[in-house]
């Protein structure tokens, strides 16, 4: 569909992270650790504005040995910074690990011209245990700031270490992000509040070839002009082994992505059992929300499976309040390489947002109750940034597999996409004029040998002769397969409704009720249970 790119994608590296300094710049240091076992005083500052430049880079604490005990809880560290860099802890100890780090970190910068500046929470490049404090980083316009940031490639066996990354982490800026790990930085779970809120670009983590166990934490990000992110994985080792139950991943921005690929092979994600949720923030045509999106960058024309695997309970979700086709919960660039096989472990899981994806998306093992389903005419432009590439859709198949429930809280509508039923697609109706439908436009069809199953609520009312249209064909649309030769309709007591009370016309999707809904019998049966419950009620 499309991809993050240029201005949709903000240009942060390493490398400009770690440019610290600057011509005629006095730098300031809280505290430059000389030993693995040194004791640290309960405050610690480092303040730039109050050197004779008043510029220059600010660090906490510089370790360069290994503190062997860790930063405990009960330290306090302040670190502000004015043109250059503010860093509360700076750790470059690559011999030597760190212990737990629960110290409560501020720090800040700010520059006032079109030369960034950027602030720092924890940056290091050597193994660390358990983060439990707290990290509050924030900087003025033109900046940058990063809760947690670890560097690998530095040490001599290419790699290092993080425990639990908990506590709390807070970013405010005009670009942020919570926790980023570089180059095989090999982390445990991150337990903690995640929060971050900027202008022109928000993510909450990033992950650049290296991996974590499981995330377990809220992770909150926001930007009001741009792009915002939950979790961004690129490179081959990229990995989260599990987005656990009480994960919570909510992104709200012009551009709201919950979570992001960038990778060449298809599987960098174990289950999902949490919470993701993108929510498009702006009005106009530019504004777009994403759950769930996979880009291949590698150029090939072969195929990438990628793999979505959801635990009962999961949740993705794009809303888009000014217009629904801008929300999907699934999309992929480049969008004809690229199919997604959703398999459930036989639970509930809770879709919301419509499809573009080139190769395919396949549900299987679960009941997905899906509401603003929908597929787009390929080319169809989703939105259009200036000076950038048009975020455009591609006509795309559903398949609902054979262990598969499809349950639509909303009609759906497919133009060119198909939806393939194998396993049971469910409709509900309140009234004759209050229900789920599906609609197909330009050439879209209905196939499969599964089933379309009707639910009519409690009190749905029905006399002879009276339609429904189930299913909307437009534009070339059709119905193949025996999906609707096997179609049912549910009574909200869930009994099947005898199929002498209704004609369904398997080519049009019209479907019409030969007898009154509820029967006689069965509505005198209903009054009379109502009586007895009178009765009762009055004894």
């Amino acid at each position: 569909m499309f991809k993050l790119s240029r201005k949709s994608l903000i240009a942060f590296s390493l490398a400009g992270a770690l440019s610290l300094g600057g011509l005629f710049a006095e730098n300031v240091t809280g505290l430059t650790v000389s030993s693995p076992t040194e004791i640290l005083p309960p405050t610690i500052v480092a303040d730039v504005t109050q050197t004779t430049t008043g510029e220059g880079t600010a660090y906490g604490i510089y370790d360069k040995v290994g503190l062997a005990g860790g930063v405990p809880a009960g330290v306090s560290i302040v670190a502000t910074g004015y043109r250059n860099d503010a860093i509360g802890i700076y750790i470059t100890s690559v011999a030597s690990a760190v212990g737990d780090i629960g110290a409560t970190i501020r720090s800040h910068t700010d520059w006032v011209t079109y030369s960034s500046a950027t602030a720092h929470g924890l940056l290091t490049e050597a193994s660390i245990g358990n983060f439990t404090g707290t990290i509050t980083v924030s900087t003025g316009n033109y900046s940058q700031a990063y809760g947690v940031v670890a560097e690998g490639h530095r040490t001599a066996a290419g790699s290092i270490s993080m425990g639990n990354i908990g506590g709390e982490i807070h970013v405010q800026s005009q670009q942020g992000i919570g926790v980023a790990l570089y180059n095989e930085v090999y982390a445990q779970n991150m337990t903690g509040l995640i929060a971050v809120t900027a202008s022109n670009g928000a993510y909450g983590i990033v992950l650049q070839e290296s991996s974590v166990q499981a995330v377990q934490s809220q992770i909150k990000v926001s930007s009001s002009d741009l792009l915002a992110v939950g979790i961004n994985l690129s490179g081959e080792s990229s990995y989260i082994g599990e987005i656990s139950s009480t994960a919570n991943v909510t992104v709200d921005g012009l551009l709201a992505v919950g979570i992001a690929f960038s990778t060449e092979s298809g599987d960098h994600l174990g289950t999902v059992a949490g919470s993701i949720v993108a929510t498009a923030t702006g009005t106009g045509t530019d504004s777009v929300a994403v759950a769930y999106m996979f880009q291949d960058g590698s150029g090939r024309s072969a195929e990438t499976e990628n793999t979505l695997y959801l635990a009962d309970g999961a949740t993705l979700k794009a809303v888009n309040n000014a217009s629904t086709k801008r929300a999907m919960a699934f999309s992929s660039y480049p969008t004809d390489t690229v199919s997604i096989q959703i398999q459930g472990d036989g639970g509930t899981f809770y879709i919301t947002g419509g499809a573009s994806v080139g190769k395919g998306i396949t549900l299987s093992g679960g009941t997905y109750e899906w509401d603003n389903l929908c597929t787009l005419k390929e080319g169809t432009v989703i939105a259009m940034w200036p000076e950038d590439e048009a975020m455009l859709a591609v006509a795309t198949q559903i398949t609902v597999g054979s262990d598969a429930v499809l349950k639509l809280g909303t009609s759906a509508s497919l133009e060119e996409g198909n939806l393939n039923v194998l396993g049971e697609v469910v409709l509900s109706a309140n009234t004759l004029t209050e229900f789920t439908a599906i609609s197909l436009d330009e050439g879209a069809k209905l196939t499969g040998d599964g089933r379309v199953t009707l639910v009519l609520s409690e009190g749905f009312v029905a006399d002879a002769g009276q339609t429904m249209q189930l299913i909307e064909l437009l534009n070339g649309a059709s119905i193949s397969g025996t999906a609707l030769d096997n179609f049912k309709i549910l009574l909200a007591d869930g009994q099947e409704l005898a199929l002498s009370e209704y004609t369904l016309d398997t080519l049009t999707g019209l479907l019409t009720f030969n007898g009154n809904i509820p029967e006689a019998a069965h509505a005198a049966a209903l009054l009379s249970l109502l009586a007895l419950g009178l009765v009762a009620r009055r004894r």
